[in-house]
């Protein structure tokens, strides 16, 4: 089934609910971004539909983002939300929805975070007159 379909049935004594999230992509990718050293990154997720709603994690590199650095937050809305960006949170995330009832899990692109110094690079050139001689061919 490619695409999830939400039912509830009620009789007198039972109450049935499907559970499950969508198949389709995610609504809102994460995206690559460039944030300077000591500002705000921020990295948008929005997964596919689910019920019950999806819990909403990150990888970074590959591994589960780990949450006990008080600079890095998932807001409710499922978007990564990194305060005073450090070279250290440069990577590449992911965003992953989980479906609590069924298991099922739904992965989105991976985005690359970059910090930078925040130094724009000057490029000067050097130009040196230099003064060539010949002889002229045609003079003699």
């Amino acid at each position: 089934m490619s695409d999830f379909f939400y039912s509830v049935f009620y009789s007198s004594s039972v109450i049935c609910d499907f559970a499950g999230i969508q198949a389709s992509p995610f609504a809102v990718d994460p995206a690559d971004t460039v944030v300077a050293v000591n500002s705000t990154a921020v990295l948008t997720c929005t997964p596919p539909y689910s019920q019950p709603s999806p819990t909403v994690f990150w990888r970074k590199n590959g591994a589960e983002l780990n949450l006990t650095n008080s600079r890095i937050t998932v807001l409710a809305t499922g978007n990564l939300y990194i305060t005073s960006a450090q070279f250290i949170d440069a990577g590449e995330y992911q965003c992953i929805a989980h479906n609590e009832i069924t298991g099922a899990k739904r992965r989105s692109t991976i985005a690359t975070l970059t910090v930078s110094s925040g130094k724009s690079t000057i490029l000067s050139l050097l130009i040196i007159p230099v003064l060539i001689c010949y002889e002229h061919p045609y003079t003699h």
